[in-house]
C-alpha cells in the first residue's frame, strides 16, 4: 500500500469514527464540515462525482412526474381547459 492510501485510510477512520451525538455545537459542525469536504473530495477523486449527480437529477426529474399527473388531471377535471 503506498502513503496517500495509508494517509486516507487514517484519515477515513479519524472522521468516521466519532459519533456526532455527544459533541458540543461547534466541534459537531466542524466534524460536519470535514466529513462533508472529505466524501466530496473522495468522490472527485474516484470520479463517482457525475454518476451521483447523474442519479440525482433522475431521482429529481421521476419524482415531479406524480405531482404534475395529479395536478393535470384536477384541472383537466375542474374544467380549467375551456
Amino acid at each position: 500500500m503506498n502513503t496517500i492510501t495509508k494517509l486516507r485510510d487514517e484519515l477515513d477512520e479519524i472522521l468516521w469514527r466519532q459519533t456526532l451525538t455527544g459533541l458540543p455545537g461547534s466541534k459537531r459542525l466542524g466534524l460536519y464540515v470535514l466529513r462533508s469536504g472529505f466524501a466530496v473530495g473522495r468522490d472527485i477523486a474516484e470520479g463517482q462525482l457525475t454518476q451521483r449527480t447523474m442519479s440525482l437529477v433522475y431521482t429529481t426529474l421521476l419524482s415531479l412526474v406524480p405531482p404534475l399527473a395529479i395536478s393535470f388531471s384536477v384541472l383537466m377535471g375542474s374544467g380549467a381547459h375551456n
